[in-house]
């Protein structure tokens, strides 16, 4: 499982995730900058999840990031960052809340 850290310099908060082989999945946009060997892959959703994420208002491309290296995640939306381990739980977030997660953390909208 990668390594999340909230790092806090200067007023500027962000998620570091330290990759050793492992991917990771953002939120479009939340990418801040990498470094190391790490490769970034985005797939076009299917038809119903093109559609659902309209619905939603949600992003439709969620990119992976994987290999060896640190991914900086920020800024935050609400001015904070929590990390959570979900031990087979599952969590609702308000849009906008999600930021980055393992890769086999399910990402989807719930009516």
């Amino acid at each position: 499982m990668p390594n999340y850290e909230i790092i806090d310099t200067e007023g500027l908060r962000m998620v570091k995730v330290a990759l050793n082989g492992e991917t990771v999945r953002g939120e479009s946009g939340a990418l801040h900058y990498m470094r190391g060997n790490i490769e970034m892959v985005t797939k076009r959703p299917s038809a119903g999840g093109f559609l659902k994420s309209m619905v939603s208002g949600e992003d439709v491309f969620r990119p992976t990031f994987s290999g060896t290296g640190e991914i900086y995640f920020g800024p935050p939306t609400f001015g904070q960052y929590h990390i959570m381990e979900l031990n087979g739980n599952s969590m609702i977030l308000d849009q906008g809340a999600y930021i980055c997660s393992d890769a086999g953390i399910e990402v989807g909208m719930i009516r």
